[in-house]
């Protein structure tokens, strides 16, 4: 068992900003709906910037209050404070960005998953909806960068100017197993 450790209120805050009001479009209106959703992440970094890329996409305050609300904070925690936030961002995935997420868990936990290789067996599976010209391949890569973004995977690294790869935070392994 690792212990976790927390932000500070500003330093959650921070953090949150950079990911939900990336480009630095901050609307006062939703500011305060914002810090209560931090609130709710108890100052996890994890659950701060994966809440935070999910707020990017969520432009009306009505879409803000939804998940400031949603029922799903009041489930019982078993002892991981992180799963409501992570399990709310997955909910909020597309179809096949969930399918493609939660193949992911046939990885063992830990390893460095090759971007490539990733991709190809996303194709091979079907996962990847095809969209007018653009190839799946090209389609594989926005699915894949869209799921670093939201903090699913992390660590991205250059192995050369062909390759990259990431890895899973142990609890988002967790959550695709799920």
């Amino acid at each position: 068992q690792h212990a976790v450790g927390h932000l500070s209120e500003e330093d959650s805050w921070s953090l949150f900003t950079k990911f939900a009001f990336a480009g630095g479009r901050i609307a006062k209106e939703l500011e305060p709906i914002g810090k209560e959703i931090v609130e709710k992440c108890k100052r996890l970094p994890l659950a701060v910037k994966v809440l935070g890329g999910l707020m990017w996409s969520k432009i009306s305050v009505d879409e803000w209050l939804l998940v400031k609300k949603s029922e799903i904070w009041e489930l019982p925690e078993n002892n991981v404070d992180i799963l409501p936030a992570l399990k709310l961002s997955y909910d909020n995935l597309t179809s096949h960005l969930k399918q493609c997420f939660a193949y992911c868990c046939l990885f063992p936990k830990g390893d460095e998953i090759e971007k490539n290789l990733l991709i190809e067996l996303w194709m091979t599976n079907g996962f990847i909806p095809s969209r007018g010209e653009t190839c799946l391949y090209q389609r594989g890569k926005e699915i894949f960068n869209c799921l670093v973004w939201r903090s699913f995977f992390q660590d991205v690294k250059e192995v050369n100017s062909m390759e990259q790869t990431c890895k899973m935070h142990d609890l988002m392994h967790d959550l695709a197993r799920f």
